[in-house]
């Protein structure tokens, strides 16, 4: 008696009974109970009944119902939505799979598929992501949620527009519901469709299937759960019972593969420096005279640094017999060589155009290549250090020149916006703001100030238009051409790899390029919701870093030696 008697008062502590119905209290150390959401359409909800009737009671595996409370799971889990009763889901096979690890835990499952349901009603603000997250929450209050299961696709799957778009839309609602969780590094799991799906009705299946499988690929730490072999209910729509019972297997193996690793944040290299929206370069061509004694002012009263594609054979000696000449007509060269080296000590980039303004189209190859050679030679010798880039006189090239001009510079300016006496402030910002607008680079081109060639009305618009552009550095990144031009090269052929360690991650940064000469620090952007103070180290040497929406911005040029990224907050790690 003394026995039974300590059982009741055992089983009290779980049972409660309201209204009739009996519910099952989760266990009370909240960390032992493993929540898992159950998302999708009728694949996830199961439409096969066979079996239904001989299910045994696992007090581990528990489910939250229609009213939010937790009760011994039985499918259908799901509830009735529409006139097709549910069946045989997954889920109660998934749990118990994940129970055969033996840790001390018990399972909550939360149902919230609904049969039938395309995925505009699952992103976020659709009705059924809404009502997943209230259930999720309501969860959260009895334990922790450790991961989620997908399976939809199959109401995308009729529409070509639809199925192209999907992948993309997928990704994102799984981005957004880890983000309105709280939880940066929730495992996800996607179910495939099945390979039963009538063509007729459901055309794209194979581009929605080709998506799901890339889930993992775009979404850092989400698994993939397979349908290969697995048979329908006899309707071409549906898995029967016995595919659902081997598909929840399929999950939870995915789901222990991603509970079993360290969460890597998702990275990647920004676009352009900073992670900002645009880039510019402001390039001066010929060395005009008003080049040094106004813009470059302009320039350093800004921050900024400009690129000047200057003519070594028709450069000035002195600054007396620059002065001298810069009124001549088509005068070329009118900044000394001094005052250039006291430009290029400033930050500025000095550059090639060519040694004497010849059109090298059409002029022959040997001609063209003295032109090449000559210049860069004479600026090297004269600067100390050999010019990076070059910009052909005229705008004029042939495929041959632009091939061998490499062999010289690692860059050429093939694409610019000239200014002219018709330039206005207002014209040049607003192609700053189309540049921040379609996230690309410009290159503005100009000659004159006030006196030369395609000479400015005023030099103010060119202030004002500098000094709009520094107020909106945060979305404009200034640099000179070279630095530009070495960027996009770098990053199109860096690979980054992140590896995670306790409090932070190490990234490795690696190219095939020549590291002294391309190396200027790229941007690598790592996603790190709610992380607000991280610290970057290469070499013992701290790295320019900044943190904000929800990422963790380190500038660091490519390098064998790793960096080693510690975070102020822990909020990457798993819980």
């Amino acid at each position: 008696m003394k026995i039974i008697a300590a059982c009741l008062v055992f089983l009290s502590a779980f049972f409660v009974r309201a209204a009739g119905a009996e519910i099952f209290a989760p266990p009370a150390d909240t960390n032992a109970f493993h929540i898992f959401l159950l998302m999708g359409q009728s694949n996830m909800v199961g439409r096969d009944t066979n079996g239904l009737a001989s299910q045994a009671d696992n007090p581990r595996i528990l489910a939250l119902n229609a009213d939010g409370k937790w009760v011994v799971a039985k499918d259908p889990l799901h509830f009735q939505e529409g006139r097709i009763p549910p069946g045989v889901g997954p889920g109660i096979s998934f749990a118990g799979e994940m129970l055969k690890a033996g840790t001390n835990v018990t399972i909550g499952l939360v149902p919230c598929a609904v049969g039938g349901t395309p995925l505009r009603r699952w992103v976020k603000g659709g009705d059924l992501y809404e009502k997943t997250l209230r259930r999720a929450r309501l969860a959260a209050q009895s334990g922790v949620i450790k991961g989620v299961l997908w399976h939809q696709g199959e109401s995308d799957s009729d529409k070509q527009q639809n199925a192209e778009t999907y992948e993309a839309r997928l990704a994102r609602m799984l981005m957004d519901l880890r983000q309105d969780l709280g939880a940066p590094d929730l495992p996800i799991v996607v179910g495939q469709l099945g390979n039963f799906l009538m063509p007729e009705k459901h055309p794209y299946a194979d581009m929605v299937r080709a998506a799901i499988k890339n889930i993992p690929v775009v979404v850092p730490h989400t698994g993939y759960a397979d349908s290969a072999g697995l048979g329908d209910k006899g309707d071409q729509l549906h898995f029967s019972a016995a595919a659902q019972k081997e598909m929840g297997v399929r999950y939870a193996k995915a789901m222990q593969d991603l509970l079993g690793e360290p969460v890597v944040p998702a990275a990647h290299i920004a676009r352009f420096a900073g992670d900002r929206a645009a880039a510019i370069s402001y390039a001066f061509d010929d060395g005009l005279r008003d080049q040094f004694t106004l813009a470059v002012p302009m320039l350093n009263e800004a921050g900024f640094k400009g690129t000047f594609f200057v003519v070594p054979g028709r450069t000035a000696e002195t600054p007396e017999a620059a002065a001298a000449k810069q009124f001549e007509p088509k005068v070329m060269g009118s900044i000394s060589w001094p005052e250039l080296k006291t430009m290029a000590a400033q930050g500025h980039e000095i550059a090639s155009h060519t040694w004497s303004h010849r059109n090298l189209a059409k002029i022959t190859a040997a001609e063209a290549d003295a032109e090449l050679s000559k210049s860069f030679d004479a600026i090297k010798a004269r600067m100390g250090k050999p010019p990076l880039t070059l910009a052909f006189p005229y705008n004029q090239s042939t495929p041959e020149v632009r091939s061998n001009a490499l062999k010289y510079y690692v860059a050429f300016r093939a694409y610019q916006v000239g200014t002219g006496s018709n330039t206005t402030t207002a014209s040049l910002n607003k192609w700053a703001d189309k540049l921040v607008k379609e996230q690309k680079w410009g290159i503005l081109m100009t000659h004159g100030i006030t006196n030369g060639y395609a000479a400015m009305s005023d030099p103010e618009v060119l202030r004002g238009h500098l000094k709009y552009v520094k107020g909106r550095t945060g979305d404009i990144w200034v640099d000179t051409f070279a630095n530009i031009a070495r960027y996009e090269r770098e990053r199109g052929d860096a690979t980054l790899k992140l590896t995670r360690e306790a409090g932070g991650v190490t990234c490795v940064i690696s190219s095939s390029l020549d590291a002294q000469l391309y190396n200027v620090p790229l941007t690598v952007v790592i996603d790190a919701p709610g992380v607000t103070l991280a610290r970057a180290k290469r070499a013992g040497r701290e790295l320019p870093v900044r943190v904000g929406h929800g990422t963790i911005c380190v500038e660091a040029a490519p390098d064998t030696q790793p960096i080693t990224i510690t975070f102020g907050d822990q909020q990457l790690k798993r819980k």
